[in-house]
């Protein structure tokens, strides 16, 4: 037998969960909003120094208000009045990932060398040219990056790991 139970065990508990929720939708409500605010309209009606407790029946129940709680009514209702002010946003700067910023970076340094176009970290490393354009622009007196060729790529490949360890 499962932990979950058997098919009937939970039939059992979600019909008791729906019969649940049936008898909260039955149940008593809260006053409406039209009821507050019979109770705000009666209670203005009275000078707000009055310090007696004042009952009124609206909908067959009794309701008492005091100064304290007639001032709480006005205030509440006060602040309905005004228009809802929403929270601006901070506005969100779209954030490059790292490799894009690497990429960036190998971009701007790279250039002023010839025949070096770096579009991707695969690609536009094959002949090595790349590398070695890398390495030159911080050790240019290690080597001469002219004359290097495209055509060469495993003494490019080889040449910018040698002189960059």
């Amino acid at each position: 037998m499962s932990k979950r139970g058997t098919v009937a065990d939970r039939m059992a508990f979600f019909r008791q969960a729906l019969e649940t929720e049936e008898k909260k939708e039955h149940a008593p409500k809260r006053p409406s909003m039209s009821a507050k605010k019979k109770v705000l309209s009666s209670s203005t009606n009275y000078s707000s120094t009055s310090t007696k407790p004042q009952a009124k029946q609206e909908n067959g129940e009794q309701v008492k208000t005091t100064e304290s709680t007639t001032k709480k009514v006005e205030k509440v209702a006060s602040q309905r009045k005004e228009p809802r002010v929403l929270k601006k946003k901070p506005e969100l700067k779209r954030q490059k990932s790292v490799s894009s910023l690497v990429l960036a970076w190998c971009q701007d340094v790279t250039r002023e060398y010839k025949g070096v176009n770096i579009q991707n970290f695969s690609g536009s490393f094959n002949n090595g040219l790349a590398f070695c354009a890398l390495i030159h622009k911080f050790h240019p007196d290690k080597f001469d990056f002219d004359s290097l060729d495209a055509e060469n790529r495993e003494y490019n490949v080889q040449l910018a790991i040698e002189v960059g360890t």
